[in-house]
Protein backbone atom coordinates (compact mmCIF):
# COMPACT_ATOMS: atom_id res chain seq x y z
CA UNK A 1 0.00 0.00 0.00
CA UNK A 2 3.31 2.53 0.11
CA UNK A 3 3.53 2.09 -3.31
CA UNK A 4 0.08 3.52 -3.69
CA UNK A 5 0.92 6.47 -1.55
CA UNK A 6 4.31 7.48 -3.15
CA UNK A 7 2.82 6.79 -6.79
CA UNK A 8 0.37 9.52 -6.10
CA UNK A 9 3.28 11.98 -7.25
CA UNK A 10 3.34 11.67 -10.91
CA UNK A 11 7.12 12.62 -11.36
CA UNK A 12 8.07 9.14 -9.98
CA UNK A 13 7.68 6.02 -10.97
CA UNK A 14 7.32 2.58 -8.69
CA UNK A 15 7.62 -0.94 -9.59
CA UNK A 16 6.05 -3.49 -7.31
CA UNK A 17 6.75 -7.19 -7.52
CA UNK A 18 4.16 -9.75 -5.95
CA UNK A 19 5.37 -12.82 -5.79
CA UNK A 20 2.18 -14.22 -6.00
CA UNK A 21 -1.12 -13.71 -8.42
CA UNK A 22 -3.82 -11.49 -8.65
CA UNK A 23 -6.59 -11.38 -6.08
CA UNK A 24 -9.26 -10.44 -8.21
CA UNK A 25 -11.91 -13.59 -9.09
CA UNK A 26 -10.61 -15.52 -5.79
CA UNK A 27 -13.86 -16.15 -4.37
CA UNK A 28 -12.72 -17.63 -0.96
CA UNK A 29 -10.69 -14.41 -0.36
CA UNK A 30 -13.85 -11.93 -1.08
CA UNK A 31 -16.64 -13.75 1.18
CA UNK A 32 -15.40 -13.39 4.80
CA UNK A 33 -16.71 -16.51 6.31
CA UNK A 34 -14.77 -18.90 3.49
CA UNK A 35 -11.15 -17.32 4.27
CA UNK A 36 -9.86 -20.78 5.94
CA UNK A 37 -10.49 -22.26 2.78
CA UNK A 38 -8.10 -20.77 1.28
CA UNK A 39 -5.16 -21.67 3.71
CA UNK A 40 -2.94 -24.72 2.03
CA UNK A 41 -3.54 -23.36 -1.51
CA UNK A 42 -1.43 -22.02 -4.16
CA UNK A 43 -2.67 -18.78 -2.62
CA UNK A 44 -0.74 -19.68 0.80
CA UNK A 45 3.47 -19.69 0.97
CA UNK A 46 2.23 -23.04 2.90
CA UNK A 47 4.83 -22.97 5.50
CA UNK A 48 5.62 -25.00 8.36
CA UNK A 49 7.46 -24.19 11.65
CA UNK A 50 9.93 -26.17 12.71
CA UNK A 51 9.29 -28.74 15.55
CA UNK A 52 8.31 -26.39 18.86
CA UNK A 53 9.53 -27.34 22.23
CA UNK A 54 6.76 -25.56 23.72
CA UNK A 55 3.93 -27.88 21.98
CA UNK A 56 5.53 -30.88 22.68
CA UNK A 57 7.80 -30.74 19.90
CA UNK A 58 5.00 -30.39 17.02
CA UNK A 59 5.39 -28.83 13.92
CA UNK A 60 2.50 -25.99 13.02
CA UNK A 61 1.19 -25.15 9.58
CA UNK A 62 1.37 -20.99 9.13
CA UNK A 63 -0.28 -19.37 6.64
CA UNK A 64 0.83 -16.38 4.72
CA UNK A 65 -0.35 -15.03 1.90
CA UNK A 66 0.63 -15.05 -1.48
CA UNK A 67 -1.48 -12.87 -3.99
CA UNK A 68 -1.70 -9.62 -4.10
CA UNK A 69 -2.81 -8.24 -0.85
CA UNK A 70 -0.69 -10.48 0.85
CA UNK A 71 -2.06 -11.84 4.06
CA UNK A 72 -4.58 -9.11 4.46
CA UNK A 73 -6.28 -10.75 1.19
CA UNK A 74 -6.39 -14.30 3.81
CA UNK A 75 -6.48 -13.22 7.12
CA UNK A 76 -9.24 -13.42 9.29
CA UNK A 77 -9.98 -9.69 9.49
CA UNK A 78 -10.37 -8.57 12.72
CA UNK A 79 -9.79 -4.85 12.83
CA UNK A 80 -7.48 -3.70 15.97
CA UNK A 81 -5.48 -0.91 16.50
CA UNK A 82 -3.47 -1.70 20.14
CA UNK A 83 -3.09 -0.03 23.25
CA UNK A 84 -2.05 3.61 23.64
CA UNK A 85 0.55 1.77 26.06
CA UNK A 86 1.90 0.00 22.88
CA UNK A 87 2.25 2.51 20.43
CA UNK A 88 3.83 5.02 23.23
CA UNK A 89 6.47 1.63 24.55
CA UNK A 90 6.97 2.25 20.70
CA UNK A 91 8.02 6.09 21.19
CA UNK A 92 10.14 5.43 24.28
CA UNK A 93 11.98 2.38 21.87
CA UNK A 94 12.49 3.95 19.16
CA UNK A 95 13.17 7.43 20.52
CA UNK A 96 11.06 8.92 18.16
CA UNK A 97 7.82 10.51 19.29
CA UNK A 98 6.25 10.17 15.61
CA UNK A 99 5.39 6.84 16.72
CA UNK A 100 3.36 7.39 19.94
CA UNK A 101 -0.23 7.03 20.18
CA UNK A 102 -0.96 10.79 19.57
CA UNK A 103 1.33 10.62 16.58
CA UNK A 104 -0.31 7.78 14.77
CA UNK A 105 -4.01 8.67 15.07
CA UNK A 106 -3.47 10.57 11.50
CA UNK A 107 -2.38 7.27 10.31
CA UNK A 108 -5.70 5.86 11.86
CA UNK A 109 -7.82 8.18 10.50
CA UNK A 110 -5.87 8.14 6.89
CA UNK A 111 -6.21 4.28 6.77
CA UNK A 112 -9.70 3.36 8.11
CA UNK A 113 -13.16 3.83 6.09
CA UNK A 114 -15.59 2.69 9.06
CA UNK A 115 -19.15 2.23 7.84
CA UNK A 116 -21.89 2.80 10.33
CA UNK A 117 -23.58 -0.28 11.44
CA UNK A 118 -27.86 -0.81 11.13
CA UNK A 119 -29.35 -0.53 14.41
CA UNK A 120 -30.11 -4.04 16.85
CA UNK A 121 -31.39 -4.69 20.30
CA UNK A 122 -27.27 -4.32 21.05
CA UNK A 123 -26.75 -0.53 20.79
CA UNK A 124 -24.61 0.61 21.00
CA UNK A 125 -21.69 -1.28 20.08
CA UNK A 126 -19.16 1.40 18.81
CA UNK A 127 -17.92 4.75 19.73
CA UNK A 128 -18.57 6.89 16.87
CA UNK A 129 -15.79 9.71 17.54
CA UNK A 130 -12.70 6.73 17.31
CA UNK A 131 -13.39 6.24 13.80
CA UNK A 132 -12.49 7.93 10.72
CA UNK A 133 -15.29 7.24 7.51
CA UNK A 134 -12.98 8.35 4.78
CA UNK A 135 -10.26 6.33 4.91
CA UNK A 136 -9.34 3.16 2.21
CA UNK A 137 -10.18 0.31 4.24
CA UNK A 138 -13.50 -0.35 4.87
CA UNK A 139 -14.36 -1.28 8.87
CA UNK A 140 -17.70 -2.99 10.20
CA UNK A 141 -19.62 -4.49 12.75
CA UNK A 142 -21.18 -8.17 12.24
CA UNK A 143 -24.53 -7.98 10.75
CA UNK A 144 -25.63 -11.37 11.32
CA UNK A 145 -25.84 -12.46 14.66
CA UNK A 146 -25.22 -16.51 15.66
CA UNK A 147 -26.70 -17.73 18.67
CA UNK A 148 -23.57 -17.53 21.24
CA UNK A 149 -24.32 -13.44 21.10
CA UNK A 150 -27.04 -13.12 23.71
CA UNK A 151 -24.81 -15.54 26.08
CA UNK A 152 -21.78 -13.33 26.02
CA UNK A 153 -24.04 -10.41 26.78
CA UNK A 154 -26.02 -12.12 29.76
CA UNK A 155 -22.50 -13.37 31.00
CA UNK A 156 -21.33 -9.47 31.25
CA UNK A 157 -23.99 -8.43 33.16
CA UNK A 158 -24.23 -11.32 35.99
CA UNK A 159 -20.00 -10.53 36.00
CA UNK A 160 -19.43 -6.81 35.25
CA UNK A 161 -16.29 -6.51 37.39
CA UNK A 162 -14.16 -9.43 35.90
CA UNK A 163 -15.27 -9.02 32.02
CA UNK A 164 -16.43 -5.19 31.57
CA UNK A 165 -18.51 -4.37 28.68
CA UNK A 166 -15.91 -2.59 26.41
CA UNK A 167 -17.83 -0.26 23.78
CA UNK A 168 -14.99 0.65 21.36
CA UNK A 169 -11.97 -1.57 22.16
CA UNK A 170 -10.02 0.92 19.60
CA UNK A 171 -9.69 3.83 21.73
CA UNK A 172 -6.61 3.10 23.02
CA UNK A 173 -7.95 0.82 26.20
CA UNK A 174 -8.89 -2.16 24.35
CA UNK A 175 -9.53 -3.84 28.19
CA UNK A 176 -13.35 -5.43 28.41
CA UNK A 177 -15.54 -7.81 26.09
CA UNK A 178 -17.12 -5.84 22.86
CA UNK A 179 -18.18 -6.69 19.54
CA UNK A 180 -15.64 -7.54 16.35
CA UNK A 181 -14.89 -5.08 14.08
CA UNK A 182 -13.36 -6.34 11.02
CA UNK A 183 -12.41 -4.53 7.47
CA UNK A 184 -14.91 -6.03 5.57
CA UNK A 185 -16.65 -3.83 3.22
CA UNK A 186 -20.37 -4.31 2.54
CA UNK A 187 -20.38 -8.23 3.38
CA UNK A 188 -17.17 -8.20 1.25
CA UNK A 189 -13.39 -8.71 2.15
CA UNK A 190 -11.57 -4.68 2.21
CA UNK A 191 -7.72 -5.91 1.94
CA UNK A 192 -5.09 -3.44 1.21
CA UNK A 193 -5.29 -4.73 -2.16
CA UNK A 194 -9.33 -3.95 -2.68
CA UNK A 195 -8.90 -0.69 -0.59
CA UNK A 196 -5.51 0.79 -1.87
CA UNK A 197 -6.05 -0.92 -5.60
CA UNK A 198 -8.99 0.55 -7.13
CA UNK A 199 -9.48 0.96 -11.18
CA UNK A 200 -8.02 4.32 -10.95
CA UNK A 201 -4.79 3.76 -9.11
CA UNK A 202 -4.30 0.45 -11.22
CA UNK A 203 -4.64 3.18 -14.37
CA UNK A 204 -1.55 5.25 -12.98
CA UNK A 205 1.16 5.30 -15.82
CA UNK A 206 3.59 5.64 -12.94
CA UNK A 207 2.62 2.24 -10.97
CA UNK A 208 3.63 -0.98 -12.37
CA UNK A 209 3.05 -4.13 -10.71
CA UNK A 210 4.21 -7.98 -11.76
CA UNK A 211 3.18 -10.56 -10.28
CA UNK A 212 4.32 -14.03 -9.95
CA UNK A 213 7.68 -12.14 -9.57
CA UNK A 214 9.29 -13.58 -6.51
CA UNK A 215 12.26 -11.23 -5.20
CA UNK A 216 15.11 -13.90 -4.85
CA UNK A 217 18.10 -10.73 -3.85
CA UNK A 218 18.84 -7.18 -3.43
CA UNK A 219 22.12 -6.07 -4.48
CA UNK A 220 24.71 -3.15 -3.89
CA UNK A 221 26.75 -2.74 -7.22
CA UNK A 222 28.65 0.63 -6.40
CA UNK A 223 31.67 0.86 -4.01
CA UNK A 224 29.74 2.87 -1.85
CA UNK A 225 30.60 3.11 2.20
CA UNK A 226 27.65 2.24 4.10
CA UNK A 227 26.76 -0.36 0.85
CA UNK A 228 23.96 1.29 -1.09
CA UNK A 229 21.33 -1.12 -2.79
CA UNK A 230 20.20 -0.27 -5.96
CA UNK A 231 19.23 -3.45 -7.41
CA UNK A 232 16.70 -6.71 -7.49
CA UNK A 233 16.80 -9.31 -8.54
CA UNK A 234 13.55 -11.87 -8.86
CA UNK A 235 12.01 -14.77 -10.72
CA UNK A 236 8.73 -16.23 -11.22
CA UNK A 237 9.94 -19.76 -10.58
CA UNK A 238 13.19 -21.57 -9.02
CA UNK A 239 13.88 -22.13 -13.01
CA UNK A 240 13.05 -18.88 -14.45
CA UNK A 241 15.47 -16.51 -15.51
CA UNK A 242 16.90 -14.15 -12.92
CA UNK A 243 15.50 -10.56 -14.01
CA UNK A 244 17.02 -7.38 -12.15
CA UNK A 245 15.05 -4.17 -11.84
CA UNK A 246 17.38 -0.85 -10.93
CA UNK A 247 16.06 1.83 -7.85
CA UNK A 248 16.94 5.18 -8.65
CA UNK A 249 15.87 6.38 -5.19
CA UNK A 250 15.12 3.40 -2.87
CA UNK A 251 14.41 0.00 -2.38
CA UNK A 252 11.72 -1.02 -0.10
CA UNK A 253 11.33 -4.58 1.63
CA UNK A 254 7.77 -5.45 2.80
CA UNK A 255 7.98 -9.02 2.16
CA UNK A 256 7.01 -9.84 5.96
CA UNK A 257 8.10 -11.13 9.35
CA UNK A 258 9.16 -14.12 7.37
CA UNK A 259 10.21 -13.43 3.82
CA UNK A 260 11.76 -10.12 4.77
CA UNK A 261 14.54 -11.58 6.70
CA UNK A 262 14.98 -14.07 4.86
CA UNK A 263 16.01 -11.91 2.09
CA UNK A 264 18.50 -9.56 4.12
CA UNK A 265 19.97 -13.13 4.64
CA UNK A 266 20.47 -13.99 0.69
CA UNK A 267 21.30 -10.56 0.61
CA UNK A 268 24.45 -10.67 2.63
CA UNK A 269 22.93 -8.68 5.42
CA UNK A 270 22.88 -10.55 8.79
CA UNK A 271 25.21 -12.63 11.24
CA UNK A 272 28.83 -12.64 9.20
CA UNK A 273 29.74 -16.72 10.85
CA UNK A 274 25.86 -17.25 9.65
CA UNK A 275 26.27 -16.08 5.97
CA UNK A 276 29.96 -17.71 5.54
CA UNK A 277 28.74 -20.79 6.40
CA UNK A 278 25.88 -20.90 3.36
CA UNK A 279 28.68 -19.21 1.35
CA UNK A 280 26.99 -16.34 0.79
CA UNK A 281 29.26 -13.06 1.25
CA UNK A 282 28.18 -10.97 4.13
CA UNK A 283 27.71 -6.84 3.18
CA UNK A 284 26.41 -5.57 6.19
CA UNK A 285 27.11 -7.10 9.76
CA UNK A 286 23.91 -7.28 11.32
CA UNK A 287 23.25 -9.82 13.90
CA UNK A 288 19.44 -8.90 14.78
CA UNK A 289 18.04 -9.81 11.72
CA UNK A 290 15.56 -12.80 12.49
CA UNK A 291 16.17 -12.76 15.85
CA UNK A 292 13.22 -11.76 18.36
CA UNK A 293 10.42 -12.90 17.06
CA UNK A 294 7.22 -12.36 19.06
CA UNK A 295 3.94 -14.45 18.34
CA UNK A 296 0.93 -15.19 19.86
CA UNK A 297 -0.07 -18.65 20.47
CA UNK A 298 -3.97 -20.11 20.44
CA UNK A 299 -5.77 -22.38 22.08
CA UNK A 300 -8.84 -23.69 20.91
CA UNK A 301 -11.80 -24.41 23.62
CA UNK A 302 -14.83 -26.19 22.36
CA UNK A 303 -18.34 -26.66 23.95
CA UNK A 304 -20.99 -29.09 22.74
CA UNK A 305 -24.15 -27.21 21.77
CA UNK A 306 -28.04 -27.41 22.29
CA UNK A 307 -28.67 -25.27 18.62
CA UNK A 308 -27.77 -26.13 14.88
CA UNK A 309 -27.02 -22.81 13.59
CA UNK A 310 -23.61 -22.89 13.69
CA UNK A 311 -20.80 -22.62 10.97
CA UNK A 312 -20.91 -26.26 10.36
CA UNK A 313 -25.15 -26.03 9.20
CA UNK A 314 -23.32 -24.04 6.23
CA UNK A 315 -20.03 -24.97 5.74
CA UNK A 316 -20.29 -29.33 5.93
CA UNK A 317 -23.89 -29.20 4.13
CA UNK A 318 -24.05 -28.53 0.48
CA UNK A 319 -27.74 -27.94 0.13
CA UNK A 320 -27.13 -25.19 2.98
CA UNK A 321 -23.43 -23.58 1.53
CA UNK A 322 -25.10 -22.94 -1.60
CA UNK A 323 -28.13 -21.35 0.02
CA UNK A 324 -25.77 -19.00 1.79
CA UNK A 325 -23.28 -18.51 -0.93
CA UNK A 326 -26.64 -17.40 -2.62
CA UNK A 327 -27.19 -14.74 -0.44
CA UNK A 328 -23.77 -13.95 -0.07
CA UNK A 329 -24.07 -13.01 -3.95
CA UNK A 330 -27.41 -11.59 -4.17
CA UNK A 331 -27.33 -8.73 -1.11
CA UNK A 332 -23.60 -9.24 0.54
CA UNK A 333 -25.31 -10.68 3.61
CA UNK A 334 -26.23 -13.86 5.75
CA UNK A 335 -23.39 -16.18 7.58
CA UNK A 336 -21.02 -15.75 5.02
CA UNK A 337 -21.16 -12.17 5.40
CA UNK A 338 -18.54 -11.25 8.16
CA UNK A 339 -15.25 -12.75 9.44
CA UNK A 340 -15.78 -16.39 12.17
CA UNK A 341 -16.26 -14.02 15.50
CA UNK A 342 -18.48 -11.50 16.28
CA UNK A 343 -17.33 -10.82 20.08
CA UNK A 344 -13.92 -10.39 21.61
CA UNK A 345 -12.67 -9.78 24.81
CA UNK A 346 -9.21 -8.59 25.55
CA UNK A 347 -8.33 -9.45 29.26
CA UNK A 348 -5.66 -9.41 31.99
CA UNK A 349 -4.37 -11.56 34.22
CA UNK A 350 -4.93 -9.43 38.59
CA UNK A 351 -1.70 -7.36 39.40
CA UNK A 352 -1.67 -9.30 42.36
CA UNK A 353 -1.57 -12.78 41.16
CA UNK A 354 2.30 -14.35 42.25
CA UNK A 355 2.80 -14.97 38.91
CA UNK A 356 4.68 -11.51 38.87
CA UNK A 357 6.18 -11.68 42.29
CA UNK A 358 9.78 -12.99 40.61
CA UNK A 359 8.68 -11.87 37.08
CA UNK A 360 7.79 -8.54 35.20
CA UNK A 361 4.91 -7.91 33.55
CA UNK A 362 5.15 -8.50 30.25
CA UNK A 363 2.71 -6.44 28.54
CA UNK A 364 3.49 -2.47 27.71
CA UNK A 365 1.22 -1.39 30.37
CA UNK A 366 -1.84 -1.39 32.30
CA UNK A 367 -4.11 -0.99 28.89
CA UNK A 368 -2.78 -3.89 27.28
CA UNK A 369 -4.14 -7.68 27.22
CA UNK A 370 -2.41 -10.52 28.42
CA UNK A 371 -5.04 -12.76 26.91
CA UNK A 372 -7.76 -12.54 24.62
CA UNK A 373 -11.08 -14.73 24.17
CA UNK A 374 -12.91 -15.02 20.37
CA UNK A 375 -15.93 -16.39 20.62
CA UNK A 376 -17.07 -18.53 17.37
CA UNK A 377 -20.29 -20.69 16.28
CA UNK A 378 -18.06 -23.80 15.46
CA UNK A 379 -15.00 -26.07 15.91
CA UNK A 380 -12.29 -24.02 15.05
CA UNK A 381 -9.48 -26.72 14.62
CA UNK A 382 -9.71 -29.67 12.96
CA UNK A 383 -13.79 -30.89 12.85
CA UNK A 384 -14.31 -34.30 14.54
CA UNK A 385 -17.07 -34.74 12.73
CA UNK A 386 -20.17 -34.26 12.93
CA UNK A 387 -21.73 -31.62 15.47
CA UNK A 388 -22.60 -28.56 16.93
CA UNK A 389 -20.00 -26.78 18.77
CA UNK A 390 -19.07 -23.34 20.21
CA UNK A 391 -15.47 -22.24 20.82
CA UNK A 392 -13.47 -19.94 23.07
CA UNK A 393 -10.47 -19.33 21.26
CA UNK A 394 -7.93 -17.93 24.10
CA UNK A 395 -4.92 -16.77 22.48
CA UNK A 396 -1.64 -15.26 24.64
CA UNK A 397 -1.54 -11.58 23.74
CA UNK A 398 1.69 -10.53 25.66
CA UNK A 399 3.99 -13.54 25.08
CA UNK A 400 8.03 -13.69 26.87
CA UNK A 401 9.05 -16.34 24.51
CA UNK A 402 11.05 -15.22 21.38
CA UNK A 403 11.82 -17.13 17.79
CA UNK A 404 13.99 -16.62 15.52
CA UNK A 405 13.31 -16.49 11.58
CA UNK A 406 16.86 -18.19 9.59
CA UNK A 407 17.87 -19.79 6.71
CA UNK A 408 19.79 -22.88 6.24
CA UNK A 409 19.73 -22.93 2.38
CA UNK A 410 21.31 -19.67 0.12
CA UNK A 411 18.24 -20.84 -2.27
CA UNK A 412 15.87 -18.21 -2.43
CA UNK A 413 13.01 -20.54 -3.40
CA UNK A 414 13.68 -22.94 -0.15
CA UNK A 415 11.73 -21.74 2.33
CA UNK A 416 13.11 -19.58 5.40
CA UNK A 417 13.12 -21.79 9.02
CA UNK A 418 10.50 -20.70 10.73
CA UNK A 419 10.60 -20.52 15.00
CA UNK A 420 7.94 -18.62 16.38
CA UNK A 421 8.56 -19.96 20.17
CA UNK A 422 5.29 -21.06 20.90
CA UNK A 423 5.08 -21.01 24.66
CA UNK A 424 8.41 -21.56 25.32
CA UNK A 425 8.54 -19.93 28.13
CA UNK A 426 7.24 -21.53 31.16
CA UNK A 427 5.99 -17.80 32.24
CA UNK A 428 4.06 -17.95 28.88
CA UNK A 429 2.35 -21.61 29.52
CA UNK A 430 1.05 -19.90 33.12
CA UNK A 431 -0.91 -17.44 31.48
CA UNK A 432 -2.31 -19.80 29.10
CA UNK A 433 -3.36 -21.67 32.39
CA UNK A 434 -4.93 -18.39 33.64
CA UNK A 435 -6.04 -17.57 30.44
CA UNK A 436 -8.40 -21.00 29.96
CA UNK A 437 -9.41 -21.29 33.63
CA UNK A 438 -11.08 -17.48 32.51
CA UNK A 439 -12.93 -19.03 30.08
CA UNK A 440 -14.15 -21.89 32.09
CA UNK A 441 -14.88 -19.20 34.37
CA UNK A 442 -17.11 -17.25 31.76
CA UNK A 443 -19.00 -19.82 30.78
CA UNK A 444 -19.62 -22.44 33.56
CA UNK A 445 -20.11 -19.49 36.59
CA UNK A 446 -23.30 -18.01 35.80
CA UNK A 447 -26.33 -19.46 34.22
CA UNK A 448 -26.13 -17.04 31.34
CA UNK A 449 -25.20 -20.34 29.12
CA UNK A 450 -28.08 -22.53 30.63
CA UNK A 451 -29.99 -24.54 27.37
CA UNK A 452 -27.33 -23.56 25.16
CA UNK A 453 -24.34 -25.29 26.38
CA UNK A 454 -24.39 -28.92 26.65
CA UNK A 455 -20.75 -29.79 27.69
CA UNK A 456 -17.13 -28.82 27.14
CA UNK A 457 -15.66 -31.57 24.68
CA UNK A 458 -12.96 -34.08 23.68
CA UNK A 459 -9.86 -33.71 25.56
CA UNK A 460 -10.33 -30.32 26.45
CA UNK A 461 -13.14 -31.88 28.60
CA UNK A 462 -10.43 -34.11 30.44
CA UNK A 463 -8.29 -31.70 31.49
CA UNK A 464 -9.34 -30.70 35.32
CA UNK A 465 -6.59 -29.67 36.92
CA UNK A 466 -3.48 -27.45 36.31
CA UNK A 467 -1.32 -29.96 35.32
CA UNK A 468 -3.85 -31.31 32.78
CA UNK A 469 -5.04 -27.78 31.39
CA UNK A 470 -1.07 -26.66 30.51
CA UNK A 471 -0.78 -30.18 28.80
CA UNK A 472 -3.79 -29.67 26.97
CA UNK A 473 -2.80 -26.49 26.15
CA UNK A 474 0.61 -27.73 24.77
CA UNK A 475 -0.89 -30.52 22.60
CA UNK A 476 -3.15 -28.47 21.06
CA UNK A 477 -1.83 -25.12 21.16
CA UNK A 478 -1.04 -23.34 17.36
CA UNK A 479 -0.53 -19.77 16.51
CA UNK A 480 -3.08 -16.91 15.49
CA UNK A 481 -0.64 -16.03 12.56
CA UNK A 482 0.38 -12.70 14.36
CA UNK A 483 4.55 -13.12 13.82
CA UNK A 484 6.76 -9.67 14.20
CA UNK A 485 9.76 -8.48 15.56
CA UNK A 486 12.18 -10.28 12.96
CA UNK A 487 14.35 -6.96 11.69
CA UNK A 488 12.95 -4.83 14.76
CA UNK A 489 12.78 -1.12 14.87
CA UNK A 490 15.31 0.44 17.11
CA UNK A 491 16.66 4.35 18.25
CA UNK A 492 19.26 5.41 15.95
CA UNK A 493 21.97 5.14 17.80
CA UNK A 494 21.29 1.79 19.33
CA UNK A 495 23.80 -0.90 18.61
CA UNK A 496 20.61 -3.78 18.79
CA UNK A 497 17.84 -3.93 16.18
CA UNK A 498 17.83 -4.12 11.88
CA UNK A 499 16.22 -0.58 10.82
CA UNK A 500 16.24 2.85 12.40
CA UNK A 501 12.84 4.90 13.40
CA UNK A 502 12.77 6.26 9.89
CA UNK A 503 12.38 2.71 8.87
CA UNK A 504 15.78 2.19 7.11
CA UNK A 505 17.81 -0.36 7.22
CA UNK A 506 21.30 0.35 9.57
CA UNK A 507 24.34 0.54 7.72
CA UNK A 508 22.84 0.81 4.45
CA UNK A 509 21.84 3.30 1.82
CA UNK A 510 18.92 2.80 -0.36
CA UNK A 511 17.20 0.32 1.62
CA UNK A 512 14.14 0.54 4.29
CA UNK A 513 11.47 -2.18 5.16
CA UNK A 514 7.86 -1.26 6.04
CA UNK A 515 6.15 -4.31 7.25
CA UNK A 516 5.40 -5.86 10.86
CA UNK A 517 8.83 -7.57 10.80
CA UNK A 518 9.97 -3.84 12.38
CA UNK A 519 7.50 -3.98 15.55
CA UNK A 520 9.75 -4.11 18.34
CA UNK A 521 7.11 -6.50 20.24
CA UNK A 522 3.83 -7.29 19.42
CA UNK A 523 1.01 -5.36 20.15
CA UNK A 524 -2.10 -5.79 22.39
CA UNK A 525 -3.76 -6.40 18.55
CA UNK A 526 -4.31 -8.45 15.95
CA UNK A 527 -1.31 -7.40 13.40
CA UNK A 528 -2.72 -6.12 10.88
CA UNK A 529 -4.05 -2.54 11.36
CA UNK A 530 -0.52 -1.73 13.07
CA UNK A 531 1.08 -2.94 9.71
CA UNK A 532 -0.96 -0.58 8.22
CA UNK A 533 0.17 2.03 10.27
CA UNK A 534 3.76 1.35 9.54
CA UNK A 535 3.13 1.58 5.54
CA UNK A 536 1.06 4.62 5.82
CA UNK A 537 3.62 6.74 8.33
CA UNK A 538 6.64 5.00 6.44
CA UNK A 539 5.49 6.34 2.75
CA UNK A 540 5.33 9.70 4.62
CA UNK A 541 8.74 9.31 5.93
CA UNK A 542 9.92 8.91 2.14
CA UNK A 543 8.00 11.64 1.04
CA UNK A 544 9.16 14.26 3.44
CA UNK A 545 12.76 12.67 2.70
CA UNK A 546 12.17 13.40 -1.34
CA UNK A 547 10.81 16.11 -1.28
CA UNK A 548 7.48 14.26 -2.96
CA UNK A 549 3.32 15.22 -3.06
Amino acid sequence: MGHVRLSEDPRISVLVLEAGASNTGVLDSEVPLLAARLWGTQYDWNYTTVPQPGLNGRQIPYARGKLLGGSSSINLMVYTRGSDDDWNKYAELTQDEGWNWNNVQTYFLRNEGFMAPRPTKYDPRYNPRVHSYSGRVSVSLPEFLWPQVTHVQETLNYLPVEYPFKLDYNDGNPLGVGWVQATIDNGERSSSATAYLPKEVLLRRNLHIVLRAQVTKIQSRSSDNPPRFDAVEFASNDIDTRHISIASKEVILAAGTFNTPQLLLLSGVGDPVTLSNLNITPVIDLPDVGQHVSDQPLVALPWTVNTNLTFAKFLDNQTNFDAALAEWNASRTGPFAFSGSTQVAWLRVADRDPIFANAPDPSSGPHSAHYEFLFSSGFTANPPGPGNFFTINTALISPTSRGTITINSSDPFHPPVIDPGLLASEFDAQIMLRAIKSARRFVEATPAWDGYIISEFGAFKNASNDVEIIAYARANARTIWHAVGSCRMTARDAVSGCVDPDLKVKGAQGLRIIDGSVLPFIPSAHTQVPIYIIAERGSDLIKNEWGLS
